[in-house]
């Protein structure tokens, strides 16, 4: 997914279930990589796990995912919201709109280039 050539332009792109399992830098690498491939009005998608900055007594499930990251890969874990903004500012989009996922522990980010 750092190498291939992606084609395009496409109306949108997803990057699901994948962030996690690199850095924030790296994160950005691969969304401006997307980026190149979408059409002047597209969006991109991410879909994945999410903390949200609460306790994780209260949503224990991407906690827990977040420790199978930091064993299994050399970066990953799992990121907050915020996190993913500042990934998808650094790689030029506006902030996601975000949507829960019902009886799932995943969200939904949607997201436009930033306005020139």
């Amino acid at each position: 997914m750092f190498e291939v050539p992606l084609g395009g332009p496409y109306d949108v792109v997803m990057i699901t279930n994948v962030l996690h399992h690199f850095s924030e830098a790296k994160g950005v690498e691969l969304i401006r990589r997307a980026a190149g491939a979408m059409a002047p009005d597209g969006r991109l998608v991410l879909v994945g796990f999410t903390v949200d900055g609460g306790p994780p007594v209260l949503d224990p499930a991407p906690h827990l995912f977040s420790i199978l990251m930091l064993v299994w890969t050399h970066s990953g874990e799992v990121h907050s919201v915020g996190a993913y903004n500042q990934m998808l500012t650094a790689a030029g989009f506006r902030e996601a709109a975000v949507y829960d996922v019902q009886s799932l522990p995943l969200r939904v980010m949607v997201a436009a280039r930033a306005r020139a």
